[in-house]
C-alpha cells in the first residue's frame, strides 16, 4: 500500500474544504466524486477505506445510543443519595437552605437529565455536581430506572 499517495490525496480533499474537516461521510463522497487523478489506484486499498468508515461510523453510533436502565444493579449505588433524598421532608442546608425534592416515583428520563444537567454544570448546586460528576451515563440509567419504580 503506498501510504504517500494515500497522504496526498487527503491533503488535496482537505485543501478544497472550506473549513478543512472532513467527516467520514464527507470523506466518503469526496473520494467517491474526485476527478480520475485524485483517485485512488488500488481499488482493494478503496474497499479497505470504506469498510474502515463503516465500521467506525457502527462504533460511534454504538457508542452513542442510550444506556438502558437496571434498577437491581442500582441497588448498591444509591447510598449517596439516600442521605438527602431518603428523609421525608428533608431540608439541606448547603449551599443555602432549600427542600430536597422526592425523587422516587419521578420519570426515569427526567432523573437521568437532571444527573446529566448536574454533571455539565447546567444545574447548580455543588453537592450534586460532586455526586453526578463522578457518575458513568450507565451508574445514571441505573439510578434512574431504580427510583422511577419508587413510589
Amino acid at each position: 500500500m503506498d501510504w504517500s499517495k494515500i497522504e496526498r490525496f487527503l491533503f488535496r480533499a482537505a485543501r478544497f474544504s472550506v473549513r478543512m474537516q472532513f467527516s467520514a461521510l464527507k470523506c466518503v463522497v469526496a473520494v467517491a466524486f474526485a476527478p480520475s487523478r485524485f483517485r485512488f489506484n488500488y481499488p482493494s486499498n478503496m474497499k479497505k477505506l470504506l469498510a474502515l468508515l463503516a465500521l467506525a461510523g457502527i462504533v460511534n453510533f454504538a457508542a452513542a445510543a442510550d444506556a438502558v436502565g437496571n434498577a437491581k444493579a442500582a441497588e448498591n449505588k444509591t447510598a449517596m443519595c439516600v442521605g438527602c433524598h431518603g428523609i421525608p421532608d428533608y431540608k439541606a442546608t448547603f449551599p443555602e437552605v432549600f427542600q430536597v425534592p422526592k425523587i422516587g416515583g419521578q420519570s426515569a428520563k427526567y432523573i437521568e437529565n437532571a444527573l446529566k444537567a448536574y454533571q455539565k454544570g447546567e444545574r447548580k448546586n455543588p453537592s450534586m455536581r460532586g455526586i453526578a460528576g463522578g457518575l458513568s451515563d450507565q451508574d445514571m440509567a441505573d439510578l434512574a430506572a431504580y427510583y422511577s419504580q419508587q413510589k
